[in-house]
Order: structure tokens, then C-alpha cells, then sequence
């Protein structure tokens, strides 16, 4: 009995103690692992990066389309439809181009990102009673980018020619390959107008947008005219433009009217002095101020001058009109769908 209880308890510690070496070994095991996961590592930030399995094809593996050969491939399709390219350009996420007819009239543009065409504006089917809008692609603004916000996206600029009048369209190109129009037609005086020009006037790195305003209720040989400027904010052109950006800017436009004044002052020129008067008043408008400071302004301008009867009849009328026409600051106009933009529009011979 005593030999069975010894022979027990024997095993009961052999056990406990192979028990203790497999834990012991397991943490070795761990130990070790862990180095060479850790060895591993270590070299992985050393080595240089691995090479493509097959004929070091990393360097040609691409999402969507390229650019620029689907571009070339839209040039030669519409070379044989006998219109020429006009104007290429080439920026970070797109190609742009611009085409012409034989007469080298503007025709279409295109803008081709890593989606295809992202948009294509083309022109109507001409008939005699109907002269159709015809697109030209512009020349970025700045020398230095294709940002000319300066927002991080490059944008493009397509002129809209119509007879008797050129809309400029700003298109936004995102780097996932979408086009985003941006609205540049603004609401002033009663009347909607649309952005014709840009520049960088006050030299800012910024391009502006300009409108230009006829103010044609006023029954002149020359309708009072202003240009308005936008101002790129936030994503978008703005009229108010951002801090001081634009009283400067009516205060530069105030003083040279102020020097036309005085030369009409001086040659007696009634005709030119109520057009002024008219302008005056509308820059006071686009700044907000009160009705009375606009017509203060009108009535100065005209004070110098010795009014025959039909000149005291077309004041009062002006100064009516500007009464009760003029209640609202100029707006950018609700954006709305163009029926010529046509993302992911499919070519002929285009993917």
C-alpha cells in the first residue's frame, strides 16, 4: 500500500514538472518569435521596396483612363470630321482641348480626366433662323498654375460665343477625376447678367471674374455701364468678394468717374454728366447703401448743371427708377443644369 501511495505521488510531480517545461519552452518559443518578427521588420525599413512580379509593370498599373491618350485619340477623330485642334492644355488631373472649324471659328471643348470625357459642350445645329453658341477653350490666366483660386483645384476657363454676347464658363477639375461648374452669372439692376473677362488686376496670385452691366432703362444716346467684379471665396466667385475687397474696388471705379465729371463740368456736357450721375448712383447701390445716399449721389453729379425742361423731366424719372428698381444687391444666379453638360459623355474611338 505504502509502494502504490509513493508510485502516486511520483507521477503527480513528474507531471507538475513537465508541465512547468512546457510553459517554461512555450515562452522561449514566444521569445524567439518576437525577435524575428521584430529582425524582420527592422530590415523591411532598410530594403529597398520589392519589385513587381512580372517585367516591373508597377510603374504602368493605372486607374481609369490617361488623359492625355484618350485626348490624342478625340484630336484624331475630330481631324477627320475636318475640325482642327485649337488650343491643348495639359494640367495635373485633365487635358482640356479646344476645337475650331476650317474657318478657324471656335466649335467645342472637351475635358478628359482619368473618368474619360468629363465634359463635353458642343454646339447646336445651326439653322436660318438660329445661329448657334459656339465654346472656346481659354489660356489659363496665370503663367505659374492652372489653381487660378488658388484652392487646391484647377480650373478652366471656356468662353460661350453667342451673337452679340461671350459668357465665360469656370469649370473645376477634382483630382478623382469629376468636373464641377461654377456659377458666374450674377443678378443686378433687375437683369441677369454673366462674367465675360478674368484677370488678376489687383495682382494678388488670384484670378477675379468681370461682369459687365448696361444699365439700359435710362433712355441715353450711351447706357450707363459698370463692370462688377467676383472674387474668388471658399470654393466659389463672389461678388462681395472678402474683406475690403470690395469697397477698394468701388473706390477706384468712383474716381475715375469723378475725373470724367469734371470734364464734362468743364465742356458743359449734360449728356455725359447724367450718364455719370447714373453710375455713380448704381457703384453706391453695389455697395449697399441706403436709397437716399444712391440718389445723393445721382443729384450731385447733375447740381452744376442749368437743366432745360426735358432734362428736369428725365431727372425725375431717374431718380424714380432708381427709387424703386433698384432694392437688391447684386447675386450670384441659383445654378442650373446646362443641357450641353454632358459627363461621361462616350466618343467615337474614346473609351
Amino acid at each position: 500500500m505504502a509502494r502504490a501511495t509513493f508510485a502516486v505521488r511520483v507521477r503527480v510531480r513528474l507531471g507538475a514538472a513537465a508541465a512547468l517545461t512546457a510553459k517554461a519552452a512555450w515562452r522561449v518559443y514566444n521569445v524567439r518569435v518576437l525577435r524575428t518578427v521584430l529582425s524582420l521588420v527592422l530590415l523591411a525599413g532598410c530594403a529597398t521596396p520589392p519589385r513587381a512580379p512580372l517585367f516591373n509593370d508597377a510603374q504602368y498599373l493605372r486607374f481609369g483612363v490617361d488623359p492625355r491618350s484618350e485626348a490624342d485619340t478625340l484630336i484624331k477623330n475630330y481631324s477627320d470630321q475636318g475640325e482642327r485642334l485649337a488650343l491643348r492644355i495639359v494640367g495635373k488631373d485633365f487635358t482640356a482641348l479646344g476645337f475650331m472649324d476650317r474657318s478657324g471659328r471656335a466649335t467645342r471643348a472637351r475635358i478628359v480626366t482619368l473618368r474619360g470625357i468629363a465634359l463635353a459642350l458642343d454646339p447646336e445645329p445651326e439653322s436660318p433662323l438660329h445661329v448657334p453658341s459656339r465654346f472656346a477653350l481659354l489660356a489659363s490666366p496665370l503663367a505659374d498654375s492652372h489653381d487660378a483660386d488658388r484652392d487646391g483645384f484647377e480650373e478652366v476657363f471656356i468662353e460661350q460665343r453667342k451673337p452679340g454676347q461671350t459668357c465665360l464658363a469656370v469649370f473645376r477639375v477634382r483630382d478623382v477625376g469629376y468636373v464641377d461648374r461654377l456659377e458666374t452669372r450674377v443678378h443686378a439692376f433687375n437683369r441677369e447678367h454673366c462674367a465675360s473677362a478674368v484677370a488678376d488686376v489687383d495682382q494678388d496670385g488670384k484670378v477675379e471674374l468681370y461682369v459687365d452691366v448696361e444699365l439700359v432703362d435710362f433712355e441715353l444716346p450711351h447706357p450707363p455701364a459698370l463692370r462688377l467684379a467676383l472674387w474668388p471665396d471658399q470654393h466659389h466667385f463672389s461678388p462681395k468678394g472678402t474683406g475690403d475687397q470690395l469697397a477698394r474696388y468701388v473706390a477706384a471705379q468712383q474716381a475715375a468717374r469723378e475725373i470724367d465729371l469734371d470734364q464734362a463740368r468743364a465742356s458743359k456736357d449734360s449728356v455725359s454728366a447724367r450718364r455719370l450721375a447714373v453710375e455713380l448712383a448704381a457703384l453706391a447701390q453695389v455697395l449697399g447703401l441706403p436709397e437716399q445716399d444712391q440718389l445723393a449721389q445721382f443729384d450731385r453729379a447733375l447740381e452744376s448743371f442749368s437743366l432745360n425742361e426735358a432734362d428736369k423731366a428725365w431727372s425725375q424719372a431717374a431718380r424714380e427708377h432708381i427709387a424703386k428698381a433698384w432694392k437688391e444687391l447684386p447675386v450670384l444666379v441659383s445654378p442650373q443644369p446646362e443641357p450641353n453638360d454632358r459627363p461621361g459623355l462616350a466618343e467615337r474611338g474614346a473609351s
